[in-house]
């Protein structure tokens, strides 16, 4: 009888079905990789893709690297992969080995680290417009009401309009003056700025380039003689110590030009300073095919160098730390001018050293480098 008031036992849950799925690095501070569903309409997944997650409590959508395939997976229900971003990898087998050795050896997350190696814009197809922000009245005019955010967009703006390279796009304001879009808008509400769409301008590569305007001395020539035997396709690490106006740069060109005319691809690496000077402007008008990259890009102009260096179209790149991403597929050269600068020290995370990653590079790619300095560091003369 007693049978008869006896409650049903609970059946077990059916086990989630077998699903693919992958080891993802998030892009946040977290040190652990996570496996996702990957969903069979995304087609297969590559180590190096882009996708967003949901991640967390909230499911936040988050962007992920895909650092491993771990095939099907039986009895765990998993999350899914939402989004795939990039068809294939923006990062090369060297460039991910670079990325997994920066995490550890300064003690970074993966997905961080990674995510700080592909621009945002990176495989995108270009915008054909941009917003662009202009001052739209002088000092003396600006109410004496201002908050500290405006009057710094305000001085932004009118830095900008000084040095000759107004107008800034809007997200430039953004991330130089830590400025609110509300904010903006209400100075563009006050007449105090003004905005405005305009043509993405793209830049060309140019394959000119004007011949040396004087012969090397005798100091110069020595240099490149002993630089030019390990250009070749092996490592190696040459600090070239030259006081400052000795013509270090001239044997830059003659070595870049030397890489190029065997096929490769060259990075030459400079602190941000530089980057305004005109001894910038006459190195680049004697190489074929510069992609200079610095800060006053834009996402689009910065997506784009990205696509001309991955393909092999631009010879030679030209910029601060971050270029030491730059994604060649033919690297032949690596060249750090300057090498004792403190600003290759990138101080927000991924934090790391640019000199040294770039000896890292160089090293696990198999290219030689050269590291110039009027005031070399301790550890490039030791």
């Amino acid at each position: 009888m007693s049978k008869l008031f006896e409650e049903p036992k609970p059946q077990p849950e059916p086990l989630p079905e077998p699903s693919l799925a992958v080891q993802v690095a998030i892009n946040a501070h977290v040190w652990s990789g996570y496996s996702y569903h990957w969903p069979e309409a995304f087609g297969e997944p590559v180590i190096g893709q882009r996708v967003r997650l949901p991640f967390g409590r909230g499911d936040r959508k988050r962007l992920g690297f895909v650092t491993a395939l771990s095939g099907i997976v039986s009895g765990r229900k998993l999350k899914a992969v939402a989004e795939v971003i990039d068809s294939e990898s923006q990062l090369d087998d060297h460039l991910l080995e670079l990325g997994r050795w920066i995490s550890s050896y300064y003690l970074s997350p993966l997905g961080m680290t990674l995510a700080a190696m592909v621009p945002a814009a990176a495989g995108k197809a270009a915008a054909k417009t941009e917003r662009v922000v202009f001052a739209a009245s002088e000092p003396s005019n600006w109410p004496k009401s201002l908050g500290g955010k405006q009057r710094k967009i305000l001085d932004e703006l009118y830095e900008a309009k000084l040095q000759g390279v107004e107008p800034l796009s809007l997200k430039q304001l953004r991330t130089h003056a830590g400025a609110s879009p509300d904010t903006i808008r209400r100075l563009d509400a006050r007449g105090l700025i003004r905005i405005e769409a305009r043509p993405v301008e793209l830049p060309e590569l140019d394959d000119a380039q004007s011949e040396a305007p004087f012969e090397l001395n005798a100091d110069q020539a020595k240099a490149l003689a002993a630089i030019e035997p390990k250009l070749t396709d092996s490592f190696s690490a040459t600090l070239l110590h030259g006081v400052t106006g000795s013509g270090k740069t001239e044997v830059y060109v003659r070595a870049i030009r030397k890489v190029i005319a065997g096929g490769k691809q060259a990075i030459l690496l400079v602190p941000e300073i530089a980057l305004a000077t005109q001894t910038l402007d006459r190195l680049v008008k004697r190489l074929p095919k510069v992609a200079v990259l610095h800060s006053g890009l834009t996402e689009t102009q910065r997506g784009f160098y990205h696509e001309q260096i991955r393909s092999g179209r631009a010879n030679v790149v030209i910029g601060p730390r971050s270029a030491v991403f730059a994604p060649t597929p033919n690297l032949g050269l690596i060249i750090v001018d300057e090498e004792h600068e403190s600003s290759y020290k990138q101080d927000t995370a991924p934090r790391y050293h640019g000199r040294d990653v770039a000896v890292k590079r160089a090293s696990q790619a198999g290219v030689p480098i050269l590291l110039g300095s009027a005031t070399p560091s301790l550890e490039s003369r030791h």
